[in-house]
């Protein structure tokens, strides 16, 4: 008797794997569908497969009507990637397309340069030359000239980013409202020692 029990309670453990696996296979196997409807329509819309990454991918277990009759367990897949648009005025056409083929959210717009290496090249000339402006003039004012670079340090670089939050996904048929920056301001910061004479 004891012997069958075991049995019973085993073959109940196997039967609740079998559908637990089930359940999680069709969750992934939906969300598949899903993004892949997604990255073909971010392909339509001129997204190549290098500006697309993948940052998540999850499944989470939720209990529905829990301590009722009909209380049940289902399981969310989500997808989570994230986009780089190089022409910035398609962005919103870009968000909707997405959208219109069963992305069910978007977070975290952002701008930014797509060569921010120059950007910071030219900027810290300009810090550069603006310093030995400043510390010319005070040499002056003291009296001395400016000989020569003891030490010079790059303190602070802040590439540029200006975000946008999307407060609610855009209805069907409603274009996606996205403005994107006039201009991106570079922020670079440095510490010069002159020796003056």
């Amino acid at each position: 008797m004891t012997r069958r029990m075991g049995v019973i309670v085993i073959a109940a453990v196997v039967a609740g794997l079998v559908i637990w696996f089930a359940a999680t296979a069709m969750a992934f196997a939906q969300n598949a569908k899903d993004m892949q409807a997604v990255l073909d329509a971010l392909k339509a819309a001129g997204i190549t497969d290098k500006d697309v990454q993948t940052t998540n991918v999850s499944l989470e277990q939720n209990t529905q009507n829990q301590g009722k009759p009909n209380e049940r367990r289902v399981f969310v897949a989500s997808n989570s990637v994230q986009v780089t648009i190089h022409d910035m005025s398609s962005v919103g056409s870009v968000i909707d397309a997405a959208v219109n083929a069963g992305a069910d959210s978007v977070n975290d717009i952002s701008f930014q340069l797509s060569n921010p290496n120059t950007i910071r090249t030219d900027a810290l000339s300009q810090a550069v030359t603006g310093a030995r402006t400043k510390a010319e003039a005070l040499a002056r004012a003291a009296g001395a000239e400016v000989m020569r670079v003891v030490t010079i340090d790059e303190q602070n670089f802040r590439p540029p980013v200006y975000n946008q939050s999307l407060a609610a996904l855009p209805r069907a048929g409603v274009p996606t409202p996205v403005v994107p920056p006039s201009s991106l301001q570079v922020s670079v910061t440095i510490a010069v020692v002159w020796e003056i004479a």
